[in-house]
């Protein structure tokens, strides 16, 4: 039995966590995804849907591998808790958790075929747009210099 949302097709599921993944890599990921209040909030959100979603689904799908994960993830955890920096540990424990959920989930929902081939077209949109976004800053800057200089930038 799969959590999905009552009323909704199945594949809503799918894209809403796509989405959660897009986010992540472009926004959530990143400074202001780590520094500024609301992205924070937004990544703490999603974060903790997504451990719900892992650990209700655990128990049906209980196998040798979540069994490793969660002992890799409890030996880790105790570990940050006897750590003798405990701000540090604390940020490390959350982020440990946090992919130990995902990877929990992404065993999930990619084991069709279909999932994957959405998960790698989300990826390669993902590498786009963060292209499109790194040109659109750099291409003033290399005309400038090809301006300046009369010769390309030196990559």
């Amino acid at each position: 039995m799969r959590l999905d949302w009552p009323g909704q097709p199945r594949h809503l599921r799918r894209w809403v966590l796509a989405g959660a993944l897009a986010y992540f890599v472009l926004i959530g990921g990143t400074n202001m995804g780590a520094f500024i209040p609301e992205g924070r909030a937004i990544n703490a959100l999603i974060g903790a849907a997504l451990v719900a979603l892992w650990l209700w689904e655990l128990p049906r799908r209980n196998d040798i591998v979540d069994r490793l994960v969660l002992l890799a993830l409890l030996l880790f955890l105790v570990a940050c808790v006897t750590s003798q920096f405990p701000r540090m540990s604390f940020d490390a424990a959350v982020n440990a958790v946090a992919y130990a959920a995902a990877f929990g989930v992404a065993r999930t929902e990619l084991a069709s075929e279909g999932a994957r081939r959405t998960f790698i077209l989300l990826l390669a949109g993902c590498g786009f747009a963060v292209s499109l976004l790194l040109l659109s800053w750099w291409a003033p800057q290399w005309l400038a210099w090809i301006r300046e200089s009369g010769t390309p930038p030196p990559f």
